[in-house]
Order: structure tokens, then C-alpha cells, then sequence
């Protein structure tokens, strides 16, 4: 969906936000798969649609925190209809479980500044914020600050 490639893709200028998507780009970037520790991809279904996907990654190069054994989530509902509903957060605890099951002893997840949903989602789930770095994604104008959170498992 277009309308929230904001969302899931960081941008760090105005000319690479501007970059449209297409069939090839995400079968592409369906086929990179981390190079090392436990991870796992998930599609979210309703109905046996896809409406979205989840994925958690022990120990990647993207993390502030630099503890072993700390995993990095990511979601997206990509369907409107299915956002607001509780979804996203059952999808985080079954990520949780998952990643402490692989040997992970906490959680670190980076949300763009300007989203405040999934800010919000994440500090109900137990989750608190321990960075902001400035300046990391270009989204309607203007460069947004990178928030982390984690949450010890």
C-alpha cells in the first residue's frame, strides 16, 4: 500500500522517499533473510488472506543495544480494515514467545518518530524507550527522529 510505505521503510532523504515500489522490490526483499543468530518471518493472515507480516531477528547489526541475545521485531499490518482491532498486539507477544524460545532475554524495536500508533502499541506491551537518534528518516518534509524501545523477557 502506498498510502504507508512512511511506516515500514526508512527513509533518509526526500529523493529515495520518493522511490515507488513495485512486484520486484518486495520479491527481492522477501528473499534477504538474516545471515546469522535464530529469526523468523511470519505472514499475517485473516480468512487465509495476507494482511501483513512479522518478523523477529536475534542479534542484528540494526541494534542500539549491544547485549547479546537481544532480538529485533518488526510488524506491519498492512490492510487498513485490520488495523485498531487488537491484532498487532497478539502478533507482538507471539513474536515475544518466539524470540525467547530461540534464547533471547530481551526486545528492542525502533519506531519511526512521527508514528505515534505503534509507539503507543509498544509502551502498552511493556516496552520502554532508551534512545532517540535524530534525524534518521525523511518522511512529509522533514527528517524524524529514530525512537528505540525494549523490553526486557
Amino acid at each position: 500500500d502506498p498510502d504507508i510505505k512512511h511506516l515500514y521503510s526508512l527513509f533518509t532523504s526526500e529523493e529515495n522517499a520518493s522511490v515507488v515500489f513495485t512486484a520486484e522490490y518486495f520479491e527481492r526483499l522477501g528473499q534477504e533473510q538474516p545471515t546469522q543468530g535464530p529469526f523468523r518471518t511470519l505472514f499475517i493472515l485473516e480468512d487465509g488472506e495476507p494482511i501483513g507480516e512479522a518478523k523477529f531477528e536475534t542479534d542484528p547489526p540494526k541494534l542500539v543495544t549491544r547485549e547479546p541475545h537481544t532480538a529485533w521485531l518488526a510488524l506491519m499490518i498492512g490492510e487498513a480494515r485490520c488495523r485498531g482491532r487488537g491484532l498487532a498486539a497478539s502478533v507482538v507477544a507471539h513474536l515475544e514467545g518466539l524470540a525467547a524460545a530461540s534464547g533471547a532475554q530481551r526486545v528492542e524495536v525502533g519506531i519511526f518518530g512521527y508514528n505515534e500508533r505503534s509507539l503507543r502499541l509498544f509502551e502498552k506491551q511493556g516496552y520502554e524507550e532508551f534512545a532517540r537518534r535524530p534525524e534518521r528518516i525523511w518522511w512529509n518534509g522533514r527528517m524524524w527522529e529514530d525512537v528505540r524501545l525494549l523490553k526486557t523477557l
